[in-house]
């Protein structure tokens, strides 16, 4: 029987071609083989709740914009768009109400 029939070089015959980059490090560091962390951080929702809502953005006095997606009330800085988050609701978010001092919003189910 012909040892080349079958073999390593039949079954990868690109393995010669594949080399790492020069870049790669010959060593890992001590905890390359440890979990990665396991905790999640909500930073930026994209889109709001509108098929089903009405009166679903409200501007706050602090300039903010508040509005909701899913179960998550959002309020977001215009200028750098950083998001505050509450998160105070288990089901979808259907309404939203801003207070006439524009201090305080009110999101219900």
């Amino acid at each position: 029987a012909d040892p080349e029939v079958g073999g390593a070089s039949n079954a990868l015959p690109c393995a010669g071609a594949i080399h790492p980059p020069a870049q790669y490090p010959t060593t890992h560091p001590k905890d390359a083989a440890a979990c990665p962390d396991d905790t999640l951080k909500l930073e930026f929702v994209h889109g709001y709740r509108a098929h089903d809502a009405r009166h679903n953005l409200a501007y706050a006095k602090s300039g903010h914009l508040c509005y909701h997606a899913a179960a998550l009330g959002i309020a977001m800085h215009p200028t750098t768009r950083k998001q505050t988050f509450f998160r105070g609701h288990s089901d979808d978010i259907m309404c939203l109400a801003m207070h006439p001092r524009g201090d305080l919003v009110a999101t219900g189910e």
